[in-house]
This record gives structure tokens, C-alpha cells and sequence, in this order.
């Protein structure tokens, strides 16, 4: 008995390393087409939790301010609406902002590690239903498939993907959602130079 909880707590770190070693990492070049069409067959087994579980644990109220905000960014910037929101992963996030800019995403990666937290910033470009990264995640694509968040890249083992779920709203970045980090501030001077949005658009 002792012997198989050692096994399984082997496979589940395994699960675990695999599922996130391509979020933390840069990503060599986009996937083709036929790497990415492999990635997204299993895609919906990459679990986006330690526990692989799937327990929605957003409250009624998140749901609803979330898609008020994507409803009213659908109609000046339908290309980005469908990626909008603060996405769990494994030990990880990424929130998803609008732009001043038609067709641009504002990226905030924070990892959940302790002392080894980290947190990034990224600018995508939308593009027939992707995003594309070229910064801090390297050469990689966003895509969204069902409630699922994907984020596929090639990396030093190969193509991979990772996956997030359960989209709650967007937050200002602060020092303090930023977990104090050394590089928060930087992080939010980044964020307000590229214009970056919080709020709703502006109406016409």
C-alpha cells in the first residue's frame, strides 16, 4: 500500500512538471499547424490544478461582472472579448486585458511558487482567433477552446501546451496582486505605457 502512494505521488508530480514547465519557460517558435492541431487532440486531459480537478469555485456574482465586461468589449473589440479575464492554472494565472489598440491584448503572468514566485508582462496580438505572444512567453499562441484557456509553445522537449479555466474579472495591477515582487513596478509602468484597460471602453 505504502509502495503505490509513492507511485502515485510520483505520477502526480510528473503530471504536475509537465503541465507547467512550458508556462514558466520561453517558447522557441510558434507551433505549426499540424503541432498545434496534435496538441489541442488532448488538450482537454492537460488538467489546469495540482488535483486535475475541475471544481468551477467562482462565485455568481464573478460570473456575472466578468461577462458584463466581455459583453461590452465584444462590441468595439470582438477579436479579444473571448480572451478576457484573470485564467487559473497550475500554481499560475494569466490575466488577459483589453487595449486602446483594436486587436492587442495586455498579458500578466504571475506563478504561485512561494519564495520562487514570479510574474511577467507580455503583449499579444490577436489574429484569426489566436493570440500571439513574442516577450516574455517567447514565441507562443493563446488559444481558446470551449471554457478552456490554452497556452502552446515548442520548447526544449518539444511541443506543449498548458492549460487554464474558470476566467474571473480583471483586477488593477498593484504591487499588492503583484505579490510585491521585485519587478511589480516595473510590470505596471509596462502596463500603463501600452495602454492597457481595466475599465470598460469608451463609448461612440
Amino acid at each position: 500500500m505504502k509502495e503505490r502512494s509513492v507511485i502515485g505521488l510520483m505520477v502526480s508530480l510528473t503530471i504536475w512538471v509537465t503541465a507547467s514547465s512550458s508556462v514558466l519557460a520561453q517558447s522557441q517558435r510558434y507551433p505549426t499547424n499540424a503541432e498545434l492541431r496534435r496538441l489541442l487532440r488532448t488538450f482537454n486531459t492537460v488538467p489546469s490544478s495540482v488535483n486535475s480537478g475541475t471544481e468551477d469555485r467562482r462565485t455568481l456574482s464573478e460570473k456575472r461582472s466578468l461577462e458584463s465586461f466581455v459583453t461590452s468589449w465584444s462590441r468595439v473589440n470582438p477579436a479579444v472579448a473571448p480572451f478576457l479575464g484573470q485564467w487559473g492554472g497550475i500554481e499560475a494565472s494569466i490575466s488577459i486585458f483589453p487595449s486602446n489598440v483594436r486587436g492587442r491584448v495586455c498579458i500578466i503572468f504571475i506563478g504561485y511558487e512561494g519564495d520562487l514566485s514570479s510574474a511577467d508582462f507580455d503583449i499579444g496580438n490577436v489574429s484569426n482567433g489566436q493570440i500571439r505572444t513574442s516577450r516574455s512567453f517567447g514565441r507562443a499562441l493563446i488559444i481558446r477552446q470551449g471554457n478552456r484557456l490554452g497556452l502552446a509553445g515548442i520548447y526544449r522537449n518539444g511541443a506543449d501546451i498548458s492549460a487554464y479555466e474558470f476566467p474571473r474579472p480583471l483586477r488593477i495591477p498593484t504591487n499588492s496582486s503583484l505579490l510585491n515582487l521585485p519587478n511589480a513596478s516595473r510590470i505596471i509602468q509596462q502596463f500603463n505605457a501600452a495602454g492597457c484597460r481595466t475599465s470598460l471602453p469608451n463609448r461612440r
